[in-house]
């Protein structure tokens, strides 16, 4: 039987909290689904939240039974994990909706499913709960959740800065290099512009490597790179406040042999 796992990161990766079960009734993928996360807490009343979904996305759709036993609930010493002492059905989902629910723009979500034949891990942003409890079913709910997993972005709007524009990646000069450069962005946000983060994948890759420039340079050469492999390429611009969206399109350019 299956176990499945979520878990809250806290913001250097580690686990904050956890919850563990080994009962789930469905579980299901749906791939590029257009979706947002649920909607979080705006720095100020002059800040907005903006949330964009860059890319493809998958929403993870899984259900499970919340009853009232112990036996659902992690037992370990790990002080990550949920209190021991929530044990009854109501507890559970109070703690659900105390807990898991984002509370800041870096709050990030994990859900892990350990079978028999494969495993499943992938870090994203939940974006719905929902309980049912039905007469019959005094002490147990029905749980189930959606969880967005992909490029999903979320920065004050008036804070980070714009993307960066008029992006471009050519062959560098040896083997395994690309050279990228790029325009500043049109507005640099609440503070002025500190650094820049290139982002590279293959093709193929499900996750961006991020390298810093280290400095305001609208340009830098990405080293190491698998000589003749196309990379995809995009620049984010980063000043004191936060990191702002990546450039788009994504640009293609090939490793030099």
């Amino acid at each position: 039987m299956a176990t499945m796992k979520l878990e809250k990161l806290n913001a250097s990766g580690g686990v904050s909290l956890r919850y563990t079960t080994s009962v789930f009734d469905s579980f299901g993928i749906d791939l590029n689904t257009p979706v947002s996360p649920m909607p979080l807490p705006e720095e100020s009343d002059d800040d907005n939240v903006l949330v964009k979904v860059e890319g493809n996305t998958s929403t993870i759709k899984f259900s499970w039974l919340i009853k009232q036993e112990s036996s659902t609930m992690v037992t370990t010493d790990d002080s990550t994990c949920i209190p021991a002492s929530v044990t009854s059905a109501n507890q559970q989902v109070l703690f659900f909706m105390n807990m898991f629910q984002p509370r800041s723009i870096d709050d990030k979500f994990r859900v892990l499913v350990d079978d028999t034949t494969d495993d499943l891990s992938k870090e994203g942003f939940f974006t719905k709960f929902t309980f049912r409890r039905t007469s019959s079913e005094t002490v147990t709910y029905r749980a189930s959740c959606d969880f967005i997993v992909g490029d999903v972005v979320t920065v004050f709007e008036q804070d980070a800065p714009s993307t960066p524009t008029a992006v471009a990646a050519v062959a560098g000069g040896s083997s395994g290099e690309i050279d990228v450069s790029w325009t500043e962005p049109a507005t640099e946000g609440g503070a002025a512009i500190t650094d820049y983060t290139v982002m590279y994948r293959t093709q193929l890759a499900d996750s961006w490597t991020e390298s810093a420039v280290g400095s305001k340079t609208e340009s830098k050469t990405l080293t190491g790179l698998t000589a003749g492999t196309c990379y995809q390429i995009r620049v984010k611009g980063v000043n004191n406040d936060g990191t702002g969206l990546a450039s788009n399109p994504i640009i293609d350019a090939t490793a030099t042999a």
